[in-house]
């Protein structure tokens, strides 16, 4: 299996919306600031995410994300990015808009036995993702753009069967904001349409190249590497190297 990212972005939301949607990133940032804080601090997983459940407001999958989003980080983040806080101490933007990049990201992670995502649901039949406000019961439903190459080759696996991982963020000055989806898709493996033998000795190695479809024998040849018996470890491996690209 490997990671997928699956771009998209909010295309449509009302304001009444909009507002529950940074109000949620506004709680999420806060969230991961405050659990960033008590980890340094010496306190357990299961102490940070029920404080940030009775701190925060928000439902205990969203705390376990937060949480989940820095317990890696090293000491002495910065969150907002440095370049914000330099722009910030230039003067170049407002302190208001630099609590809103430091609130700019959320995260709401799959659960395969929950079927998906609990937080962010994708329908893909209406185009909209179904976001939790954070508390119980409570949705909002903009509409989301998926590029149609993501949805033909990546659709099926966004159908709830597969968990995925959606992160939102919002594009610093209020021009809208980006969605990541990320999938574990099935890796696939490319067949080549020929087939090489090889023939490994002390000082060469004989080699053949042939079609698989036709069994054809394209190519034959021998390559010397007697030489690498008697040279250092590091002038070795490029010997070898070199034979490699010779036969490939």
């Amino acid at each position: 299996m490997v990671k997928v990212t699956i771009p998209g972005y909010i295309c449509g939301i009302s304001e009444d919306e909009r507002v529950e949607l940074e109000r949620l990133l506004f709680r999420f940032g806060k969230a991961r600031r405050r659990a960033y804080s008590l980890k340094q601090k010496g306190y357990t997983k299961s102490e940070i995410e029920r404080i940030l459940q009775e701190e925060m407001g928000l439902n205990s999958r969203y705390v376990k994300d937060a949480y989940h989003s820095v317990k890696d980080l090293p000491p002495h983040v910065t969150f907002g990015g440095l370049r914000n806080q330099r722009l910030r101490e230039k003067g170049k933007i407002s302190r208001e808009e630099y609590h809103r990049r430091q609130n700019s990201i959320i995260i709401s992670r799959g659960d395969k036995s929950k079927g998906g995502n609990l937080n962010m649901r994708l329908d893909l039949e209406r185009m909209e993702l179904r976001i939790n406000t954070g508390e119980d019961r409570r949705w909002i439903y903009p509409k989301i753009y998926i590029p149609e190459k993501y949805l033909e080759k990546y659709g099926h696996l966004l159908d709830g069967s597969t968990p995925y991982t959606v992160v939102i963020k919002r594009r610093n000055d209020d021009k809208g904001y980006d969605a990541r989806i990320t999938v574990e898709a099935p890796t696939v493996l490319k067949e080549g349409k020929r087939a090489m033998a090889l023939d490994v000795n002390a000082g060469h190695i004989d080699f053949a190249v042939m079609e698989k479809e036709s069994f054809e024998v394209v190519a034959v040849g021998r390559v010397e590497v007697h030489e690498t018996q008697h040279v250092k470890r590091g002038k070795r491996e490029h010997r070898i190297h070199e034979a490699v690209d010779r036969i490939g």
